[in-house]
């Protein structure tokens, strides 16, 4: 089954709220969250129009809307000019 589960969810569990985290935490302990957490990155960073995806586990990102780079090659990228800027 798939499912999409709300941030709040999220929330819930991380600052323990109450009536909602035992519910929210045995969701969460079902839910396979490497996915969840990589396609939450990935719808934001193209909501937002973002150039790339900064990470170290690119290979997770594979066919996202966004490109995924390390940080070192986006460190690179930043000294490299910016044909913009012509």
């Amino acid at each position: 089954m798939i499912v999409l589960i709300d941030l709040n969810v999220l929330l819930d569990v991380i600052q323990r709220r109450t009536p909602h985290y035992s519910d929210s935490a045995a969701v969460l302990s079902r839910a396979r969250t490497g996915d969840f957490e990589d396609a939450v990155v990935a719808s934001l960073a193209h909501a937002s129009s973002c150039a790339f995806i900064i990470t170290r586990n690119q290979i997770e990102f594979t066919g996202a809307p966004v490109p995924a780079i390390s940080p070192a090659a986006f460190l690179a990228s930043l000294n490299q000019p910016n044909p913009d800027d012509s």
